[in-house]
């Protein structure tokens, strides 16, 4: 199944043209073909790396931090919403500590 889908993806990026928004989608899963087949031959793979989606808010808070008004007061800031984060992850209450 991996293969004719490869070999679709290759004969319909050089019908469609560079330029086409369908090339783009397709050019993104060939990049990417070596991670996508490992998923496909192994089932213990993860499918999302859900730890990065859990502190991907956290992050940008912590880029905003930047402004906190002084560069010691934004790595201070980011140093806790880290800890914070990191307890919530691992099922603890931050707000006991």
């Amino acid at each position: 199944m991996a293969c004719k889908l490869s070999k679709w993806q290759s004969e319909l990026s050089r019908v469609r043209g560079k330029h086409s928004s369908l090339t783009k989608a397709l050019d993104y899963c060939i990049k990417r073909w070596e991670a996508l087949t490992r998923y496909l031959d192994d089932r213990h793979v993860p499918i999302d790396n859900w730890v990065a989606n859990q502190i991907r808010s956290w992050t940008i808070g912590r880029a905003n931090g930047l402004l906190a008004g002084s560069l010691c007061a934004g790595q201070r800031a980011a140093a806790i919403m880290s800890l914070i984060r990191s307890a919530q992850l691992n099922g603890h209450e931050p707000h006991a500590f």
